[in-house]
């Protein structure tokens, strides 16, 4: 563990924190967004670009699988986890090293 900024508080607790993820989805890697616009972000607008004048909570509503490598359109995703990892995902997580494309996708 590294300590850095001004509150080494907050890097001891976010430790702890994935130190009891890893404990309890028997998992030592984590897969965690960059940051930038997220995928679900982009499909909404396009959504909202095909389909103009619908409320936003009815966008809200559309549960769009993003374009390109994600894990729900990998062959080794079933039921929420990753057969080929032994982890637990969800479908709109960023693909990793083994993804394959499920067929038509």
């Amino acid at each position: 563990m590294v300590k850095i900024g001004i509150d080494p508080h907050f890097s001891y607790a976010n430790m702890l924190c994935d130190v009891a993820w890893a404990r309890s989805h028997g998992t030592a890697t984590f897969l965690i967004p960059d940051g930038g616009t997220s995928a679900s972000e982009l499909a909404a607008k396009a959504v909202e670009r095909d389909m103009p004048g619908l409320p936003t909570a009815v966008v809200k509503m559309f549960d769009i699988l993003p374009a390109g490598q994600v894990c729900g359109r990998c062959t080794s995703f079933k039921d929420g986890t990753c057969v080929d990892r032994a982890m637990i995902v969800q479908p709109k997580d960023p693909g990793c090293t083994l993804f394959v494309t499920k067929s038509g996708q």
